[in-house]
Order: structure tokens, then sequence, then C-alpha cells
């Protein structure tokens, strides 16, 4: 009776575990999200360095940022940069940011601009 009594306390905190975990997991946590606010304009031009910055909203921090231009290549790992029009050709780029959380989610974000 007591081996009996045992295993049903025992399964018990294991199931009232379980469902507490399932219950708080993720509480909170909004999904990852991500939003090019910089360049505010889609025709860069001139001499004059041109920021390019990020929202991220929710997901785990930190975050690990890849900036990237379709014509170029690889522009950035940070969250933010600056970098006049002069170094990407001239023409239409995509501007892709892709964004890592702590979890290993991802998510991008993308901004066409005119390099003349």
């Amino acid at each position: 009776m007591k081996r009996i009594l045992f295993v049903v306390v025992f399964l018990t905190l294991i199931f009232a575990g379980c469902v507490e975990k399932k219950s708080t997991e993720g509480k909170g946590m909004e999904p990852l999200s991500v939003m090019i606010t910089s360049p505010k304009g889609d025709v860069l031009s001139g001499d004059k360095e041109v920021k390019f910055d990020a929202a991220v909203n929710g997901g785990k921090p930190p975050y690990e940022y890849s900036w990237s231009s379709n014509i170029k290549g690889i522009l950035s790992s940070g969250k933010m940069f600056s970098m006049e029009p002069s170094q990407l050709s001239s023409g239409r780029h995509i501007i892709i940011l892709k964004v890592v959380d702590a979890n290993g989610n991802s998510t991008q974000a993308s901004k066409m601009i005119a390099v003349e």
C-alpha cells in the first residue's frame, strides 16, 4: 500500500511539474521581429555617410545582425552602421537585414534603395 501511495504521489508531482512548465513556457515572450528604420529615403547619392539602423522587438537578446546587399554582398554585422553611397555601386540594391536571437530564432527585413 505504501508503494502504491508513493507511486501516486511521485506521478502527481511529476505531472504537476509538467503542467506548470507548459503553462509558463514562453510567457511574455513576443515573436522576434525586425524593421529597417534607416535610411529614411529610398535614393542615396553624394558623399555624405548614410546611417543604416533597425528596430528589433521580441525574441531573446542578445541579437546577431547580418546586413547585406543583393549586389555588394555582406555590408555589416552590427545593429547599425554608416557608409557613403559611393561605397555601393550605382543601381537598385535590395538591402537585407537578418537577425538571430539567443534562442536561434531568426527573422529578416528588406528595403530597396537606389544609389546614384
